[in-house]
């Protein structure tokens, strides 16, 4: 179990027009470990027919890698298509990023993989920077709200709100061992969007908002859990007295500079496909 702290200070309650726009948010909490075929889990072998064949990317030949499997149970803001109860998101990360999603149903799988392909293999050590080594997860959910790059495009009254509140200001100036003022500073690293990987909410963006038209945000894979500008909030309570790669890099992503990726799919179409935006400092 993890738990996010609450933030510094109550945003809603000096500027009440944020309150329309919070969101969920599902955290995952990637940490180091292996549990079983069916479970929830970032890397690892994931449940699937041993007899299926195993995607590739048509265009480039590699193969596709494991990367985010959830259980119904334990992450249902996913939004399961009728009859499935498990989610599988694929990439390859090799010359540019393709993402493929599986969706399936955990009863009818009664021969499952137990190995991985020797070429899939030998493609995530290759790159093993673009592709998680086992983790288990920790879903919890938070409030959070859009993202400091989204403000001025998407909600320019929240934005002004932001930067003229004199009681922002001064309930800012009351946060303790903060060594900054702004409020757009102090909104992006403690108020608005979950740092790490995580589903649902808004989008984490690390360079100008990529959004795809006619998809709406699914999840984010991030690099690491929280960084020295954001750990004062998004650090859980249970890790603040062990902080160390095993938290903030459980899962030995190093997806280009500490970057991440967003996923989008289009839920009007029936085979719910994906796109992934990848984004570094």
């Amino acid at each position: 179990m993890r738990q996010t702290p609450l933030p510094p200070i109550d945003l809603t309650a000096i500027l009440p027009a944020y309150a329309p726009k919070a969101r969920k948010t599902v955290r995952l909490h990637p940490r180091s470990g292996v549990c079983g075929l069916d479970e929830s889990k970032l890397g690892g072998i994931f449940l699937m027919p041993k007899d299926e064949p195993w995607p590739y990317d048509a265009e480039s030949g590699f193969p596709l890698i494991p990367i985010l499997q959830l259980r119904i149970e334990d992450v249902p803001e996913i939004g399961f298509p009728q009859g499935k109860d498990l989610f599988q998101l694929f990439w390859c990360f090799n010359e540019i990023l393709v993402c493929k999603v599986f969706w399936r149903n955990r009863s009818e799988i009664t021969d499952p993989l137990v190995e991985l392909p020797e070429d899939v293999l030998i493609e995530m050590e290759e790159n093993a920077a673009c592709y998680p080594t086992p983790c288990i997860l920790h879903p919890e959910r938070v409030i959070e709200y859009p993202h400091i790059f989204d403000l001025a495009d998407f909600y320019p009254e929240l934005d002004e709100a932001l930067e003229t509140s004199k009681a922002l200001k001064k309930a800012i100036a009351s946060i303790p061992d903060l060594e900054y003022d702004e409020p757009s500073d102090v909104y992006q690293d403690l108020l608005s969007t979950a740092d790490g990987t995580k589903v649902g909410g808004y989008p984490n963006w690390v360079q100008d908002p990529e959004a795809p038209e006619d998809m709406e945000y699914l999840l984010t894979i991030s690099s690491c859990e929280c960084d020295e500008a954001t750990c004062l909030r998004w650090l859980p309570k249970e890790d603040r007295d062990n902080w160390d790669e095993s938290v903030t890099n459980a899962a030995n992503l190093m997806l280009g500079d500490m970057g991440n990726v967003n996923v989008f799919i289009n839920r009007q179409r029936e085979d719910y496909p994906v796109v992934g935006i990848f984004q570094c400092s």
